[in-house]
């Protein structure tokens, strides 16, 4: 059943281009993402508010949970294509909800992989960097505008070719 779920969103994602009626390549200015939470009423607000910012983003889907440990909580993943301010700012927005953990943001694969971490400090976002390197802007910064800057210009930095 997992390779199955694997298999969908990996061709959703091959696909998504054409769903939306234009090659990613065709504008700089977007950047494709998965996004991978325990809670599904976060991952429906994000969805919301990037595609009221103009991004294509999928539906909610589950995601099998480790079959190895019974104890596993489901992973709801959505996929898209938003830009990178309109991501940085549902990254911040979701940074403010005490409800949830951290996120990490690897930028390592050609998606951006947003993934709600339990073992990231509530209110933190560590940005995997493509060298390697982790980045936290949180402790850069504290207004969310500026923050929303620092996260957009490092998902920048990251896509550079």
């Amino acid at each position: 059943m997992r390779f199955v779920i694997v298999c969908l969103l990996a061709l959703a994602l091959i696909l998504s281009p054409f769903a939306i009626g234009q090659p990613l390549a065709s504008s700089p200015s977007t950047v494709q993402f998965q996004w991978e939470s325990r809670d599904p009423a976060l991952l429906n607000a994000q969805r919301n508010f990037l595609h009221a910012q103009g991004g294509q983003v999928g539906p909610v889907l589950e995601k099998d949970p480790d079959t190895k440990n019974p104890l596993a909580a489901l992973i709801y993943v959505t996929i898209g294509v938003a830009t990178r301010s309109a991501l940085a700012d549902a990254i911040v927005k979701t940074l403010k909800d005490t409800q949830h953990g951290g996120l990490i943001v690897d930028t390592q694969r050609p998606t951006i992989k947003i993934i709600e971490s339990q073992s990231v400090a509530r209110g933190q976002v560590l940005v995997r960097m493509p060298n390697g390197d982790v980045e936290s802007p949180v402790q850069k910064s504290g207004a969310s505008s500026e923050l929303s800057s620092i996260i957009a210009s490092l998902l920048v930095t990251a896509k550079q070719p």
